[in-house]
């Protein structure tokens, strides 16, 4: 498979969904204030559907849990070089700082990452049900836990922030861990999804999967602002989309080829870690008093260049393999 021809093909798909929603917003069809009803739409019923339709049916590797291990090692390194850029070369305050940190670590696997595997890997349970497990294992989960953790230490006002019993609540209460959660469980136990009631049940969440690329240019296109990319948050938007869009992949791709990991694992693995900064740092830094402004444009700036990189970094791979 030309992984590069692949993800232009996606990127060139998204662009246009992404055009039809800006000229949706232009003509007043839609609105930038429906933004958070896409949102909740991605978030509580397609991204949940489409971890428990796939996962449920697959059995899970134990190579995983060393692919989401060296994914989890490159991102702390990321983690450390963000922090340092931040500080020294950057001189951000810490409400700013602890939002260029995270942007700079945690990518969108979960939602664009799971988007482009589902396209490039079309028909390939085995390399969709692997995305998501890693997503979780490797991203979802370790970032409900830093988010706040950073936030909190970068926030200016550290009054009425919830216990730590309070938020791991609030993570295991989230539509998309509790799928995962089912689905990883279901699997386990080996229970069917074939039969009268299982087969329309999961039937219905495969349709209901298959609108995520959909929502998430619709989704991009609403939140897009005017001003966004002023001159004064350039510096941060450089040094960020170096360090999430070039140095994490390029980092992650050269230490599992070198501890041996096999094509296909790599492959995704490497595909995953491309991603942009993820959009639920813009829904902590709102809740923890974080650098909003600085979080939407460094989401926004990322996800815009990541559809030139991706492939890019793409034709990269290929050529290495060759």
């Amino acid at each position: 498979m030309n992984l590069y021809l692949k993800t232009s093909e996606f990127a060139a798909i998204f662009l246009i969904l992404l055009m039809a929603a800006l000229i949706l917003r232009w003509l007043k069809v839609l609105k930038q204030a429906d933004a958070p009803l896409f949102a909740k739409l991605i978030v509580n019923l397609v991204l949940p559907a489409l971890l428990l339709s796939h996962l449920a049916k697959i059995s899970a590797d134990p190579s995983v849990i060393t692919d989401s291990l060296t994914f989890i090692f490159v991102e702390a390194a990321i983690f450390g070089l963000a922090s340092i850029c931040g500080h020294h070369f950057l001189k951000l305050p810490k409400p700013s700082l602890g939002v260029f940190v995270l942007c700079s670590t945690i990518g969108s696997t979960a939602i664009l990452g799971i988007s482009y595997v589902t396209f490039v890997f079309d028909g390939n349970l085995e390399a969709v049900s692997r995305a998501l497990l890693i997503s979780q294992f490797a991203v979802g989960v370790p970032a409900h836990i830093l988010c706040p953790i950073v936030l909190i230490w970068s926030s200016q006002s550290l009054a009425e922030q919830p216990s730590i019993w309070g938020k791991t609540i609030e993570v295991l209460k989230t539509p998309t861990i509790i799928a995962f959660i089912i689905g990883v469980s279901w699997s386990a136990l080996k229970l069917p999804t074939e039969g009268l009631l299982t087969e329309p049940f999961f039937g219905a969440m495969d349709i209901a999967s298959r609108s995520l690329v959909f929502l998430v240019a619709i989704l991009l296109g609403l939140t897009i602002e005017r001003g966004a990319f002023s001159r004064k948050y350039l510096p941060a938007i450089l040094f960020c989309a170096l360090l999430v869009l070039l140095a994490k992949p390029l980092m992650l791709y050269a230490f599992q080829r070198a501890i041996g990991i096999p094509r296909m694992n790599l492959q995704i693995c490497y595909l995953l870690s491309s991603m942009p900064a993820a959009y639920t740092i813009i829904a902590y830094a709102v809740r923890y008093k974080g650098d909003v402004r600085l979080a939407s444009t460094l989401v926004i700036a990322t996800k815009l260049l990541s559809i030139a990189t991706i492939p890019s970094l793409m034709l990269l791979l290929s050529l290495s393999q060759n």
